[in-house]
């Protein structure tokens, strides 16, 4: 890397850090006649309260900043969407310093009842509300959660496995999935020399990717991760659920490499950049 470049990246951290949390939600792609593109607030109305949530980052990678800060403020406006059971794999806190994380979610008591996630500590809102007890906390293996997901598009909502037997997120040796000692019903069991685990079906997964078309297809070229984002979104709609995608620009149509076709897409919020 030469000096030109290292000038060039420095620069690039640097707007990146002033203005990490700049936001417009309610902005709308003009000239798209297309009724899944829509605001990020109009978009957030279609979580349904008591629902069953999901979000795809991992740590401060691809995180739906977009979307967390319309559920909250939507929840502040209105009351709603309320009573979430929000489920991650990938920690998305900030450590309570980092605008536009997770720990949106966690600003307001009410939006979020039960965190499910394969990582906690990033995530000091959560942690804050679980310590008041308005947020029961479970935790799972990462890779688990992940198998879960992808069952849930095939109408199965359990798995056996050998992973964890004997450790914590076995009930006959501790809490279960349950992180605070009485919040809570595990979703880990014994079965037999196993442990049965299984979690509620998503009703709503969201997320970012670079880009789609003005048909609402899916495009992840120059992603830097998508995690779980093609599988939760599967699980959602075949659990008859919604799917919310938080895009960087719109480009023309390119059938080769679509990622998540347009009829997977319910909603799609333009970022303002």
């Amino acid at each position: 890397m030469n000096i030109a470049e290292k000038i060039q990246l420095v620069l690039h951290i640097l707007k990146w850090r002033l203005t990490w949390n700049r936001k417009d939600l309610t902005y709308r792609a003009a000239g798209i006649d297309n009724p899944k593109f829509m605001t990020a607030m109009e978009a957030v109305k279609m979580i349904p309260d008591n629902a069953t949530t999901f979000s795809c980052a991992m740590a401060g990678n691809a995180r739906p900043s977009v979307w967390f800060w319309a559920i909250e403020q939507s929840f502040c406006e209105t009351g709603h969407p309320c009573n979430l059971t929000h489920i991650i794999v990938g920690a998305q806190g900030g450590r309570g310093r980092v605008p536009g994380t997770i720990e949106e979610l966690g600003k307001q008591k009410g939006v979020v009842t039960r965190f499910i996630a394969g990582h906690h500590e990033t995530v000091k809102s959560m942690l804050k509300l679980a310590d008041q007890g308005a947020v029961e906390l479970h935790t799972f293996p990462q890779g688990i959660e992940t198998f879960l997901i992808e069952s849930q598009i095939r109408g199965k909502f359990d798995l056996e496995t050998e992973t964890g037997v004997g450790t914590f997120l076995d009930p006959r040796v501790g809490n279960g999935t349950v992180v605070v000692p009485g919040r809570g019903e595990s979703f880990s069991e014994a079965a037999g020399d196993k442990l049965r685990y299984w979690f509620p079906a998503i009703d709503v997964s969201y997320f970012i990717a670079p880009a789609a078309d003005r048909e609402g297809n899916i495009y992840i070229r120059n992603c830097c991760l998508f995690t779980e984002s093609y599988e939760s979104a599967l699980a959602a709609k075949a659990n008859g659920g919604k799917v919310l995608v938080s895009v960087a620009e719109i480009i023309e149509k390119d059938p080769d490499n679509i990622f998540l076709p347009a009829d997977k897409v319910d909603a799609v919020a333009v970022k303002d950049l």
